[in-house]
């Protein structure tokens, strides 16, 4: 049997896409997604908010740079990646992000409705929300 490494989240971006350069030329954006969970404590319900890192590259790059704006609703599917760095002041840190393979744009922008763009073939129907 197989293993699977795979994220799928519905959230808000906490900023607009921001460019990176790479060393092929190829397109690659990086974003943020805010997506929420809510807890009980006794009578009181408490609302976390978690936040995401996106990368995406090609195609799908292109795409977020131009359509996404901060605050928009965004479907994002893709790989979890787990990285170490060390920071400017020489601490090791980790950090995780999901590399998208599948972003789709949900609720209207400006001018535009739904878009979706991917790395693989999406399935025909709509997603059921």
């Amino acid at each position: 049997m197989g293993t699977v490494n795979e994220a799928t989240i519905i959230g808000r971006l906490g900023r607009d896409p921001e460019s990176i350069p790479t060393a092929t030329g190829t397109a690659m954006a990086t974003f943020s997604v805010a997506t929420n969970s809510h807890k009980k404590k006794g009578e009181v319900s408490i609302q976390e908010t978690h936040w995401h890192d996106v990368k995406c590259f090609g195609k799908v790059a292109e795409m977020a740079l131009e359509h996404l704006r901060k605050g928009r609703e965004v479907y994002v599917r893709g790989e979890i990646q787990y990285r170490t760095y060390t920071d400017k002041e020489g601490i090791k840190r980790k950090a995780t992000s999901i590399s998208a393979a599948n972003v789709q744009f949900l609720g209207a922008g400006e001018g535009d409705s739904r878009g979706r763009v991917s790395t693989e073939s999406a399935p025909d129907d709509e997603m059921p929300f």
